[in-house]
């Protein structure tokens, strides 16, 4: 047998693979034997024709067909060994002559991650605050969901609680009908259709309405887009907000455990500053890992990019499934087709393979490790806030299949925090402070 090899972009291969006249002569024979065991020809027993009347009955063709089909995977998996390559799919096989036995096989190789020099990278850490506006909204909206609503005898107002009969259609087609519903109009609210909060500002109690509403070019039914909706609108009820003031007892009724409004006023600033560390933290990530990219120089075959977007079609199907939704009813929604929406993933899925390929390089250069202590540490952290569902969280994610995910998620979580250390010159200074010399110093 003799084999070359010749090395392609995006990280594939082609062997050139001749095969021996003895490899096809011995395949030959096999073949014949298989053969001559399916088909009855007269005057012999199954099995026991000789070679030249199983050529008559069914043709040489067909008998080297079958001796390739079984002579080709073993000449293709000795070829692997020889040239030692690492293979991560199924080759595309290409005859070129059947006698001798030659042909190519286009096979995707292991990706290759050349990363840059990741040390010279540098980001800044932005201060992280809680300002007081901020902290202002968040009690405010707070304020608002220990709201009450009371009956008012004057004409509807933006946040009102409105009780109402509405029907609505387009055409035919009945996009509301409900007595006595409630609804609450809101500025910009786009539910049931954009502007219908608008058209019930002014209405007094017991008062009916028409009124037809446009719907937008990007409305979510395709075939509604830019149709005129017509509703009828009869006001039942109108009640107005009734906030509750800024006090102390205000806190006890959020929770027992604020006794003062100061109490709930820190602890509002508290989450608004850990959401924005957290916030600040995914943003340093990204901008670091980006950084990664630039400097590292990355191949790998369209085979892996292709199963990254089935992934991702998969999670979106899961997410619609949740709802009670089919692929095909929200793409009709969109006025999308399934190769489109493959096409749009496309980009996703390349940017997020490449991104995993760099940081596991980083990972191995940085030889980054997760122990099972790490892996215990976690279950415990997931399982402990479970209540009584505990027990039965921690043995689930205790199986290896959770287990393994779990190692690749805090292998992730690792690498990244190394490589924020490094951008940021945190790493440099914890090595400074030890007297030790950083990577890459003589």
């Amino acid at each position: 047998m003799k084999v070359s090899t010749e090395l392609l972009p995006r990280s594939k291969a082609v062997l050139n693979i001749e095969g021996d006249q003895a490899d096809l002569d011995k395949s030959l024979e096999k073949a014949y034997q298989r053969l001559a065991n399916r088909v009855s020809i007269p005057g012999f027993r199954r099995g026991k024709a000789p070679r030249n009347l199983i050529e008559r009955v069914l043709g040489k063709e067909a008998i080297l067909d079958d001796a390739l089909n079984d002579l080709i995977p073993d000449l293709y998996q000795r070829a692997v060994q020889e040239q030692d390559l690492k293979i991560i799919g199924n080759p595309s096989i290409e005859v070129v002559t059947a006698e001798p036995p030659v042909f190519k096989a286009t096979v995707p190789l292991r990706p290759t991650v050349e990363l840059g020099d990741y040390h010279l990278i540098r980001i800044a850490r932005e201060p992280v605050e809680a300002p007081q506006t901020e902290v202002d909204k968040a009690m405010e909206r707070l304020r608002s969901a220990h709201a009450t609503f009371e009956p008012v005898e004057r004409a509807v107002a933006l946040d009102d609680m409105v009780t109402m009969d509405v029907a609505g259609k387009v055409d035919d087609k009945v996009l509301v009908d409900q007595k006595a519903g409630t609804f609450r109009p809101s500025a910009g609210l786009t539910a049931p259709v954009p502007g219908f909060s608008e058209q019930l500002v002014g209405m007094a109690k017991g008062e009916e309405k028409e009124f037809t509403i446009t719907l937008p070019a990007d409305y979510s039914v395709a075939e509604l887009a830019g149709k005129p909706a017509v509703f009828k609108v009869k006001v039942i009820e109108v009640k107005q907000q009734r906030l509750p003031e800024l006090n102390d007892e205000f806190a006890k009724s959020v929770a027992e455990e604020f006794q003062t409004l100061d109490a709930l006023r820190q602890r509002l600033a508290a989450n608004l500053k850990a959401q924005a560390e957290d916030e600040a933290r995914k943003k340093l990530e990204d901008q670091a890992v980006t950084a990664l990219v630039e400097t590292s120089k990355v191949d790998y075959p369209e085979e892996l990019v292709e199963q990254e977007v089935h992934r991702l079609l998969d999670e979106q199907k899961a997410r619609l499934g949740e709802s009670k939704v089919k692929l095909e009813d929200y793409l009709s929604a969109i006025n999308k087709t399934e190769e489109q929406l493959h096409e749009e993933l496309h980009p996703t899925a390349e940017k997020g393979l490449t991104r995993s390929l760099v940081l596991g390089q980083l990972a191995e250069v940085e030889k980054i490790e997760v122990t099972p202590a790490d892996i215990d540490a976690e279950v415990e952290r997931l399982s402990s806030g479970a209540g009584a569902q505990a027990e039965r969280l921690r043995q689930a994610l205790n199986s290896p299949a959770a287990r393994h995910s779990l190692e690749m998620l805090l292998l992730t979580r690792k690498t990244l925090e190394r490589l924020v250390k490094i951008a940021t010159g945190e790493a440099d200074a914890g090595v400074a402070a030890t007297g030790a010399e950083a990577p890459g110093q003589v």
